[in-house]
């Protein structure tokens, strides 16, 4: 294990916090994209099944009254309208992309946390540990990649706060380490 002078040491540990906010700010980004385009493509679904001409809902009396043939009649019509374009949409195909990206991000980020608890018991960064980061590094770059629709500015201000309550750069400081040479009596 070669270690380095404690100058490095520190400005590689606040690299593999920036890091591990960063894969943080994803894995959120792409839990709430997730369960935006999800809740999106489940509205689609239950909209046309509700509008569908053979539906339950199309023999409710309501639509039977003046006018309610009408209203039915435009109902139907949208819903099928809908189900014809839900796949231009992309919905579905968003949720289970952004729903992928978030286990990696997960995973990136979990593999980062086990890098830095690695570094805060050995004290030092190994030839080891670079490689990890550099291996993590890489899948990250992949996975963004993957994803070529622009990010809302306003979902990724409400992540940030929220990987800042987590990982705030505060509780992120690099440990000062006071190596103890003299052999514990215990």
């Amino acid at each position: 294990m070669s270690a380095l002078p404690q100058g490095s040491w520190k400005e590689e540990y606040k690299q593999l916090c920036d890091n591990l906010r960063d894969a943080y700010l994803n894995e959120l980004y792409y839990l709430s994209t997730s369960a935006s385009a999800s809740r999106r493509s489940r509205f689609i679904e239950f909209v046309v099944a509700a509008f569908a001409a053979g539906s339950a809902i199309s023999g409710w009396e309501l639509w039977q009254q003046p006018g309610g043939k009408t209203i039915w009649a435009v109902l139907a019509g949208a819903a099928s309208v809908l189900s014809l374009a839900k796949p231009f949409l992309g919905f579905a195909a968003r949720a289970e992309l952004a729903s992928g990206l978030v286990g990696s991000y997960r995973g990136i980020r979990l593999e980062f946390l086990s890098v830095l608890d690695d570094l805060r018991v050995a004290q030092e960064i190994s030839t080891s540990d670079r490689l990890k980061r550099h291996s993590i590094l890489e899948r990250a770059n992949q996975l963004e990649a993957k994803d070529t629709q622009k990010q809302d500015p306003k979902l990724v201000r409400k992540c940030v706060a929220e990987v800042n309550r987590k990982y705030s750069p505060d509780n992120l400081q690099v440990p000062e380490f006071k190596l103890n040479k003299e052999p514990s009596h215990g």
